[in-house]
């Protein structure tokens, strides 16, 4: 509250406002409301800090949306991996296929703009097919629900490794006084094995180290 006035006292016009919750935003003159709320459709859907937001669940979303040419290069690939922008891991096991692919091109001897492998070309076009369906996923932005707020809130970690990658993941758990139990997923972290062939104890040992990271920042 007063954040707009004082705002407005150095010369900066506070406004675009969003919020899941209509009795927040019913009293904001129109002007200052985004147009997502201005322009609804039956679904309301923004982005917060780069990450999609579907307002009326109130979860994040995927709007995934990738060409897939028919010439695959290495400099295209990278492209795409790149362009997915997932902070929090929330989508990490369906993007790492695409990081091990890429890894398993740039293993070939070619150029940058030649054409992959006839098998990397095919499994990589039906990666990009396959991970299109993120833009059905939801995920529940809040992680303490208001049943919860007598909860006892656990932080419970997760790491393991294969020959091709490693990863860890990250949950909150909250049981409250009835009884109830929530968990939902914090943050998750997926990485390709390196080049150099490593053992399974010692990738499993990246990952765990990856996870205390991890977890110390949560």
């Amino acid at each position: 509250n007063g954040t707009s006035e004082l705002l407005e006292k150095g010369g900066f016009n506070l406004t675009k406002f969003m919020s899941n919750r209509p009795e927040i935003i019913k009293d904001l003159p129109l002007e200052q409301q985004a147009k997502e709320m201005k322009e609804f459709n039956g679904e309301r859907s923004s982005k917060v800090l780069g990450i999609g937001w579907n307002m009326d669940a109130d979860a994040f979303c995927f709007n995934v949306k990738l060409k897939n040419e028919e010439l695959v290069t290495k400099r295209k690939m990278l492209s795409v991996v790149a362009s997915i922008y997932d902070p929090l891991g929330l989508i990490s096991p369906a993007i790492m296929p695409g990081k091990m692919l890429l890894q398993r091109a740039m293993k070939e001897q070619i150029s940058w703009d030649k054409k992959v492998s006839c098998e990397v070309a095919d499994q990589w076009k039906q990666w990009l097919s396959n991970i299109q369906d993120a833009k059905d996923m939801l995920i529940c932005r809040c992680v303490k629900k208001n049943d919860f707020d007598d909860a006892n809130i656990e932080l419970h970690n997760f790491s393991d490794a294969s020959e091709k990658g490693y990863g860890t993941c990250h949950y909150i758990r909250c049981i409250n006084k009835s009884g109830q139990i929530s968990n939902e997923l914090l943050m998750s972290k997926g990485r390709v094995a390196p080049s150099k062939q490593m053992t399974i104890p010692r990738l499993e040992l990246q990952a765990a180290v990856l996870s205390a990271q991890i977890a110390t920042m949560i």
